[in-house]
Order: structure tokens, then C-alpha cells, then sequence
């Protein structure tokens, strides 16, 4: 694979790589783990003055996962309810 250099810091591209030969998947993950969480401190704990960057809300990521928008429907639609199935009629 070719990497322009003039963009990439070969160093931090040349310690991540050997950070990953010499650790396992758990220890990846584990070390995946702190650095989300500390991303999500700094987020948290700081003030954000890039508006394109803003945090979403919890509730609003919630939401956001949730699979109802892509989920295929049935039964009798009107304009208060779906039809879901597994999950009944959603009523909105």
C-alpha cells in the first residue's frame, strides 16, 4: 500500500502498526474501549466550538439505532398507526 507521506505522520502510522503486531484482539479491544471512553470524557467535560462536531444527545442516539424507520410494515395502514410485526401496532 502506498501512503503519502506528506499527509501521514509516518511515526504515529509506524507505532500504531507495531501496537497492533504485538497485542492481541482482547487487548485491542480493551484498548479501543479506554479511548472511546476518553474521548467520550473529553466531550463531555469540554466546550466544543467546532458546531459540526457537537455531541448528539444520548436519547437522540437512541433513537437513532433504533431499526423502526428501515423495518417493513403490514396490515392496515392509517394515518395514527402502523402495523409492525413482533412488535404490535405503533401508535403515533
Amino acid at each position: 500500500m502506498i501512503i503519502n507521506q506528506q499527509m501521514h505522520n509516518m511515526d504515529i502510522l509506524n507505532d500504531a502498526s507495531a501496537l497492533v503486531a504485538r497485542s492481541t484482539s482482547s487487548e485491542l479491544y480493551q484498548k479501543l474501549r479506554e479511548l472511546i471512553e476518553r474521548h467520550d470524557t473529553v466531550r463531555k467535560t469540554g466546550i466544543n466550538l467546532m458546531a459540526a462536531d457537537d455531541p448528539i444527545s444520548l436519547h437522540a442516539r437512541r433513537l437513532l439505532s433504533c431499526d423502526f424507520g428501515s423495518r417493513a410494515s403490514g396490515g392496515a395502514i392509517g394515518r395514527n398507526n402502523r402495523i409492525f410485526p413482533l412488535c404490535g401496532v405503533f401508535r403515533i
